[in-house]
């Protein structure tokens, strides 16, 4: 598990059971390419707040260029699994990409943002 300081304590790795990292994408895919890809194994979580399936393509902070990494959230743990099982170093576009659980930053004491609220 990966250890990082910043904003007052220790932060690890955790699964995110439900999404998937994904590497090794063209330059020129489209969200829309993605989300007919991996919607195939199971239904990819839907963002009421813009209105969109939950694929996130990542940018270079610096250039706005695509990097060829993106994350794929899925309704159900299952189909992420699956998504992994089946994806996982096959070709796409002429490319060969890796497909690996995804994973977010937690404090490692768990009493981050949500957490425990003393009283």
């Amino acid at each position: 598990m990966a250890d990082r300081r910043g904003s007052g304590g220790a932060m690890e790795k955790r699964p995110r059971e439900n999404a998937v990292y994904v590497t090794g994408l063209p330059m020129d895919v489209t969200d829309e390419k993605l989300a007919e890809l991996f919607g195939s194994i199971g239904v990819i979580k839907y963002d009421k707040r813009n209105n969109r399936q939950m694929v996130n393509m990542y940018k270079n902070k610096m250039t706005g260029d695509f990097k060829g990494e993106a994350m794929i959230t899925y309704d159900d743990p299952q189909a992420a699994k699956a998504a992994i099982e089946w994806f996982n170093d096959k070709e796409f576009f002429g490319k060969k990409i890796q497909v690996e659980q995804a994973t977010y930053l937690a404090p490692v004491d768990g009493y981050g943002r949500g957490g425990y609220r003393g009283g």
